[in-house]
């Protein structure tokens, strides 16, 4: 960043090619946002009106509840049980008519909970009217991913952050990643400089430092396997 660069709004596309190429992905299936505390309340506002219901996993994030409450009353909690583990068939049986957004979080915060891909595949053919949001903030703790998915499933949005194995949490950068067309709703809501310069400049040498993730990643499910035993 050059104090010329300072004077100058910021311009996000050009980052959101990079960090498309590096998943695989076109450009205009990445939108990049203020950590994915905006992703959250950006796919909210894109998918939700106010007689519209939304279905999250309890407990979670509990910025779900702040950015769908936003939007609608109408916010369905399942409850997980004393294991902790993802509630697959009530959650299943709470979709209704009305689910417009679904959101889940895997790995789960705060409880590590790892939903399978055939449980969020399940979970986006039972809604296909519904938005199915997986944020996978911590998916470096566990490696399993719907990314893949994204060509094959309309209705999948996938999120992540820069703020945990990046290492940029001050910078506040996070993504999502999903079908063109559904991105094209979450731009329109989006302000066109939400990332802030520095942050733009940083992401891509912190997307090259691929060794430095890997380390990252291998401690991070070492704990995590050491954790859960």
């Amino acid at each position: 960043m050059t104090a010329e660069g300072l004077t100058k709004y910021p311009e996000r596309e050009p980052v959101e090619r990079i960090v498309a190429k590096h998943f695989g992905l076109q450009g205009e299936q990445v939108v990049l946002t203020n950590g994915v505390d905006e992703a959250i309340h950006l796919i909210c506002c894109a998918f939700l009106d106010a007689e519209d219901e939304a279905l999250i996993a309890t407990p979670s994030f509990f910025m779900y509840d702040v950015s769908v409450q936003m939007m609608t009353p109408h916010l369905c909690k399942v409850q997980a049980d004393e294991t902790l583990e993802f509630p697959f068939k009530r959650f299943m049986a709470a979709i209704t008519e009305r689910t417009k957004l679904v959101i889940v979080a895997s790995p789960n915060n705060p409880t590590g909970a790892v939903v399978g891909r055939e449980h969020l595949l399940a979970i986006a053919a039972a809604a296909p009217r519904a938005i199915l949001m997986v944020d996978e903030a911590y998916y470096h703790f566990d490696g399993a991913s719907v990314m893949d998915d994204l060509a094959t499933v309309p209705n999948l949005i996938v999120a992540r952050t820069f703020s945990k194995a990046y290492g940029l949490a001050n910078l506040r950068i996070g993504m999502l990643a999903g079908n063109a067309e559904l991105l094209k709703y979450v731009r329109k809501v989006s302000s066109p400089y939400n990332v802030n310069g520095v942050a733009l400049d940083c992401l891509p040498i912190a997307l090259a430092d691929e060794e430095y993730v890997v380390l990252y990643s291998e401690q991070g499910r070492v704990g995590r396997e050491r954790m859960m035993c």
